[in-house]
């Protein structure tokens, strides 16, 4: 509507040629061009304004537990009770959990791999090749180690093909050809090689 009257008004004084009409013509002009300046103004800055308000631009940090966003929201993420020995991390869309409980079965499986591996690399500094037949025997203090290997034996069977047997089942004439002192699981351990 206001557009409207101004633009009657633009008419009505370029029709006449008054000088004083000239001038009016002027000054309402320069007054349309203000009015429609702050008009367009306005509605600028109250989209913008009010886009910001109510977009929720999500700015996620997990903080412990407490996952906090812009504009005093907070979503909090708490565990069922009684769950208490697992560590967790979030990339923001997604919660991992992981159980740090130790397993026994899986730390058995660890110690079989480990005792593979040092038996290997016995044979390696031994200078041994795949040909070569020897026994093995293991000598440790630590039951639990004893057990794990004794429990893994088909895991260990799978990889050493060599005879493998603890220590105190050795024969006494048996003639140690290698041996290496190492730990595992902090538990010492003694292998020896025998040829066959």
């Amino acid at each position: 509507l206001l557009h409207t009257c101004y633009i009657q008004l633009i008419i009505h004084f370029v029709i006449s040629n008054f000088i004083f009409c000239r001038l009016l013509f002027f000054s309402v002009f320069v007054m349309y061009l203000i009015h429609t300046c702050i008009f367009y103004l306005f509605l600028f800055f109250f989209f913008f304004f009010f886009k910001q308000k109510t977009a929720y631009e999500m700015l996620r940090s997990l903080v412990g537990s407490e996952m906090c966003i812009r504009d005093s929201i907070k979503i909090v993420r708490t565990f069922r009770e009684g769950i208490t020995d697992y560590e967790s991390n979030t990339d923001g869309q997604v919660v991992v959990l992981v159980d740090k409980r130790k397993d026994e079965g899986l730390m058995d499986a660890w110690r079989a791999r480990e005792f593979v591996n040092r038996v290997m690399q016995l044979r390696k500094s031994a200078g041994l090749v795949v040909t070569d037949k020897v026994n093995v025997w293991f000598e440790t203090k630590d039951e639990v180690l004893a057990n794990a290997f004794a429990s893994r034996a088909d895991q260990i069977n799978a990889s050493v093909t060599d005879t493998w047997a603890a220590k105190d089942t050795m024969p006494a004439d048996v003639e140690v050809t290698a041996k290496v002192e190492t730990t595992i699981d902090e538990s010492e351990l003694v292998i020896y090689f025998s040829r066959k």
